[in-house]
């Protein structure tokens, strides 16, 4: 049986880089009032622009995706959804 244990993304210092510019366009998009999945679009094209290898297995590729944003919610949380929670807490 698989190990289904949740633990925290792994993101290696040269993924870092990537890991910024994938979270920053997911919370810009948001912040811009955008929903999650018009948001994650925004995320995955710059993954794609990055490693268009990956278009190919576009599964392992979302999967990468969310881990990456989550590495980044979890390095600072408070300055991730700062933004975005005082937009929508306005409507």
């Amino acid at each position: 049986m698989p190990d289904r244990s949740l633990s925290p993304p792994t993101v290696t210092k040269d993924e870092k880089p990537l890991r910024r510019d994938v979270a920053m366009a997911y919370r810009a998009a948001r912040e811009a009032g955008r929903t999650h999945e018009e948001s994650f679009d925004a995320a995955e094209a710059v993954y794609f622009q990055a490693r268009p290898g990956a278009v190919g297995d576009r599964l392992a590729a979302s999967a990468r995706i969310n881990e990456l944003i989550a590495s980044a919610i979890q390095a600072d949380p408070g300055w991730f959804w700062k933004n975005v929670r005082a937009r929508y807490s306005a409507d």
